[in-house]
């Protein structure tokens, strides 16, 4: 038994009797939370043609709180129902798990165990929203070696919010790639797979209501690669959504409101960021840091081997420590710009003449390929996005 296959062992031994846990077989899990979301034919469709054999469980951790709607209540109902008459799907009521994060968690932990015991076949453990689609090639990637693997996606239909954001989300990534951040992915809990032992390594998803994608890989990269795919992608509904208190549903929703589009970090944020990276792997002084200083204070210093000061920089300097040293320098420095503004200091956007060219072509700069040419999405003004829905954006 390797080291790995022990910390498996020993996390799952540490869950102890999990309440109301169903009996998972198969080749793999895909773990759906879900709230107030009724049945979801469409994205157990987009599951069985990724996997036509059949060796695929869907398993959805329907929860959700005491201080939830009537109408909420009866969604789930209604989830749990349609469950019960598929075959292919296994559901669980979870009731209060907290959140997302204590939902995702609920069906990663039966996952996990269900690997270790030899029930599921696969080592990768998958989870996804209720409002995704998955492409047919989702379950391909299973011979890659990484920790984790995050999958492309875009979001459908567009409108100016979410086409900004989106984009905004895509812009951050980018930064990250110009200033050679080892964490350098995105983080939406709706594409992401873990190893199972990754899983154990970092002893489960976090119990957060919001967020638990980004604090979940923060850790996961500090134990293996997290790779980030290219080619078809999941696709994800562009709903506003007050599921999360913050994230991308509120955003939207907010944006949407307030009928105006996502600013972006001013892209010489990201230039510094290289440049104090590269400071602290030299063991540069304190006073060549500039405003970020006590950010990195506790970074190793000089007398460390080559080696054991660039992993010990790696994990010091991870995603959680980068997004601040990123809002500090907006906040003293470098305020976020227009996106037009911003993209014309963005090396390779500068030529960007509308918001649909400009998230095309951060798309496929980040590897998503998307049958046929991705401006036949559209994107839309808020208003008459909203018009043809024949709602105001509120809470959905």
């Amino acid at each position: 038994m390797t080291t790995k296959d022990k910390a498996l062992r020993k996390y799952v031994a540490s869950l102890g009797a999990l309440p109301n846990a169903p009996a998972l077989e198969g080749t793999r899990v895909v773990v759906v939370p879900a709230f107030d979301e009724g049945p979801l034919p469409a994205l157990l469709d987009s599951v069985t043609n990724a996997c036509p054999d059949g060796g695929t469980r869907m398993l959805v951790v329907v929860n959700g709180g005491a201080g939830m709607g009537a109408e909420a209540r009866e969604q789930n109902v209604q989830t749990l129902r349609w469950a019960e008459s598929d075959a292919r799907v296994t559901a669980i009521d979870a009731g209060d798990t907290g959140g997302v994060g204590g939902a995702r968690r609920v069906g990663l932990d039966l996952a996990a165990r269900a690997f270790a015991e030899g029930r599921v076949a696969g080592p990768w453990l998958y989870t996804t929203d209720a409002d995704a689609q998955l492409p047919p090639d989702y379950f391909q990637h299973e011979h890659r070696s990484g920790a984790a693997m995050v999958f492309p996606f875009i979001h459908a239909p567009l409108d100016e919010a979410i086409a900004s954001y989106e984009l905004y989300l895509r812009h951050y990534v980018a930064g990250l790639q110009h200033a050679r951040s080892p964490y350098a992915f995105h983080t939406v809990g709706s594409t992401i797979a873990v190893r199972a032992a990754a899983y154990a390594a970092v002893r489960g998803m976090p119990r957060r209501a919001a967020a638990e994608d980004f604090y979940f890989l923060n850790k996961v990269r500090k134990v293996g690669p997290v790779l980030s795919l290219q080619g078809a992608p999941i696709v994800l509904s562009s709903r506003a959504s007050r599921r999360v208190p913050f994230g991308t549903g509120p955003a939207v929703a907010r944006l949407r409101a307030e009928g105006t589009v996502r600013a972006l970090h001013d892209f010489r944020i990201f230039q510094t960021l290289r440049v104090l990276r590269a400071l602290a792997h030299r063991g540069a002084p304190e006073n060549a840091l500039g405003p970020c200083a006590s950010l990195i204070a506790d970074l190793p210093h000089r007398g460390e081997t080559a080696r054991i000061r660039h992993r010990s920089i790696r994990d010091a300097l991870d995603g959680k420590r980068t997004r601040q040293i990123v809002h500090r320098l907006r906040d003293q420095a470098f305020p976020d710009l227009p996106w037009r503004r911003a993209l014309q200091a963005t090396p390779g956007f500068a030529s960007c003449a509308s918001l649909e060219d400009a998230l095309e072509a951060f798309r496929t700069q980040q590897g998503v390929v998307v049958a046929g040419n991705t401006s036949a999405l559209g994107v839309v003004s808020a208003r008459a996005y909203l018009q043809n829905r024949g709602d105001s954006g509120d809470a959905l």
